[in-house]
């Protein structure tokens, strides 16, 4: 069976998770395939590439979601992000992922997660909040067969 997590007991202020990742080249590589993203790849003078910055929010979401277990039925319904600085492929980032908002309303939780992401100077680049609904799941309902 599954870890289940009570998604009631996550407080607003609470570290999720920390990850540290290389955006390379091949993760852009698929991401753009799987986005079917076909605009030009940015790069400066210097013939340094720059990560699409879609790509960064969604690499830090995916983090998020692994490590909730996120259940089935649940729906992203909101994305904000904030831009600080463009990043060259190949750089590491540290992902840092927190509780925003944790609220029900007529048998569904919101829950807002908000991801920092942060050069190995701790310089910030990218600052997300996505939000996710899901029906409210209790112990007693959580997939198992009480038979």
């Amino acid at each position: 069976m599954e870890n289940f997590i009570d998604y009631s007991k996550l407080s607003v202020g609470q570290l999720l998770c920390k990850k540290s990742i290389e955006i390379n080249s091949n993760l852009v590589k698929n991401y753009l395939e799987s986005t079917q993203d076909s605009s030009e790849m940015i790069s400066d003078l210097d013939g340094n590439e720059y990560i699409p910055p879609m790509a960064i929010a969604a690499f830090g979401l995916q983090i998020v979601i692994d490590y909730l277990k996120i259940p089935h039925g649940t729906l992203h319904v909101g994305q904000e992000l904030v831009i600080e600085s463009p990043l060259i492929i190949g750089e590491l980032i540290d992902y840092e992922a927190s509780i925003a908002t944790n609220s029900v309303r007529n048998n569904w939780r919101f829950v807002t997660i908000e991801i920092i992401s942060k050069t190995t100077e701790k310089n910030i680049v990218m600052t997300t909040k996505s939000t996710i609904t899901m029906p409210v799941i209790t112990p007693d309902h959580q997939g198992i067969n009480h038979d």
